[in-house]
């Protein structure tokens, strides 16, 4: 074997082994919410790992937990029991190293789309000439050019939520924590926001964890699909979708291979559901 195939060997091995390095960890995680109605158990014995670079989504039906294990890995929610780690270190509070992306925008209609962009620089005290031109480099990303001017109720809702995309990364997050993002769109913006979020996913290379009550929408955008069940809420299996990066086109959602696997997964939520 020649010394040029060794060193290539050794650089695409290099390459896995840094793909799968864990970035989020989570160990038995429990999660009771007290009201003035009595206890309610929304988490169980939740664990999982995301590598770096990732796409993985949470599906499951409503009242699961996919939203409480977000806001308890993105440090907004504390646990009951359990451990969050993130890139090895527990998480006990909100960590630079994550930019969360909500239903709602939640723009502030008193600020322009640059400056609601530049929100979270002001917030860390980051707010630097460099870290400027970031944000403006973001705007390009997501596709608003020559909207920098324009305040929240002259975007539409789509325009709103890219808006929400560039925020959540101006402050270069390793990872995005993102909480049904599209679901108040409708059906044609949807599609276009996920070909953006996995565009974005492609060029910024970052870890995604994502929630969706749509079944379409995770096979469609995911690597691997975590089906939860509830009451309490439990992972009870994990999904490989297997369509390579450059499948993930608007006509993977004809594809007899797409279609087959959103068929098996919603039979999986429905049988859990059914328990």
């Amino acid at each position: 074997m020649s010394l040029q195939s060794t060193s290539l060997k050794k650089e695409k091995k290099d390459e896995s082994e840094k793909s799968k390095e864990t970035v989020v960890e989570v160990k038995h995680l429990e999660k009771i919410f007290t009201t003035l109605r009595g206890s309610i158990h929304a988490l169980h014995d939740v664990s999982f790992t995301v590598s770096k670079g990732e796409f993985v989504t949470f599906v499951g039906p409503s009242g699961c937990g996919k939203t409480t294990i977000l806001r308890i890995v993105g440090g907004m929610l504390d646990k009951t029991d359990g451990e969050v780690f993130i890139k090895g270190e527990q998480v006990e509070e909100s960590q630079k190293e994550i930019g969360v992306i909500f239903q709602s925008p939640n723009l502030l209609p008193w600020r322009t789309l640059l400056r609601n962009v530049l929100l979270p620089l002001e917030v860390l005290g980051v707010n630097t000439s460099e870290n400027q031109e970031r944000a403006k480099d973001l705007v390009k990303l997501v596709g608003l050019t020559g909207f920098e001017d324009k305040y929240p109720s002259e975007l539409s809702g789509g325009m709103q939520q890219r808006v929400g995309i560039a925020r959540a990364l101006v402050h270069n997050p390793s990872i995005l924590l993102m909480d049904e993002p599209f679901g108040a769109l409708d059906a044609i913006t949807r599609e276009q926001m996920d070909m953006e979020i996995l565009r974005i996913w492609n060029q910024a290379k970052k870890t995604v964890v994502f929630v969706t009550h749509s079944v379409e929408e995770a096979v469609f955008l995911s690597e691997r699909i975590t089906v939860m069940r509830t009451k309490p809420g439990e992972i009870v299996k994990n999904e490989i979708i297997e369509f390579s990066r450059e499948e993930r086109t608007l006509n993977l959602l004809t594809d007899p291979r797409y279609l087959k696997k959103t068929r098996e997964i919603r039979n999986l939520i429905g049988e859990y559901y059914q328990m």
